[in-house]
């Protein structure tokens, strides 16, 4: 495993390591590791999500692979991936990918309002107050309107803007083409550094680092 990791730094590109590798170095803190695993797993992702989900409209499925993919981050982050006990780290982000498609479905059939980070405890009520979410019973909450507006105010401005693009539910294809700041940049990449924003986010206002 160790020659495994230590594969990028002999120069081995990054592409070239394996998936399992490649997560196990994130969990250690390898942070451009995200990258490539954003890039193989977006694209098959969104089409597993096709082929299974009762809603196939493109807003919601891009909803199912932003949670996906947050969640499998997250996981990762705390070490949650161990190719010993679960197998390969591909199972192991599809069998995520299932979960979330079924509860988003489940979620959709009550007719719940969906939010592409509704798995973000602390900022879900919030991200449902800025999209315009039905329930306004969200707006009685003030302290975490008031602790997200501050963390959202130590972004940088660039940051900010894709945050509140994405909270108004533009698509990232839409983000490229029509907002100047982003312009000639891939979809994986923004999702990139919007999981790693909204990560942040939720850490602060979690820990009170505002």
């Amino acid at each position: 495993m160790e020659n495994e990791r230590s594969a990028e730094r002999s120069g081995v590109p990054i592409e070239n390591i394996g998936d399992e590798s490649l997560a196990l170095a994130y969990s250690d803190g390898d942070e451009n590791a995200a990258v490539p695993l954003f890039r193989r797993y977006e694209k098959p992702l969104w089409k597993y999500a096709l082929r299974t989900s009762v809603y196939r409209d493109r807003s919601f499925l891009d909803d199912i692979v932003q949670i996906t993919l947050v969640l499998i981050f997250r996981l990762l982050k705390d070490k949650q991936f161990t190719p010993r006990f679960v197998g390969s780290f591909k199972a192991w982000a599809f069998d995520i990918c299932k979960k979330v498609i079924y509860n988003e479905n489940q979620k959709r059939l009550r007719q719940d309002i969906p939010t592409t980070d509704d798995y973000l405890t602390d900022l879900s009520m919030d991200i449902a107050l800025r999209r315009g979410a039905d329930s306004m019973e969200a707006i009685r909450n003030e302290e975490k309107r008031a602790k997200l507006e501050k963390a959202l105010q130590r972004l940088k401005p660039v940051q900010r803007k894709l945050i509140e693009l994405r909270f108004a539910g533009k698509s990232y294809e839409q983000i490229i083409k029509h907002e100047p700041e982003f312009s000639g940049k891939k979809t994986g990449q923004l999702r990139v550094k919007y999981c790693r924003i909204l990560e942040r986010l939720r850490k602060d206002i979690k820990e009170g680092n505002i």
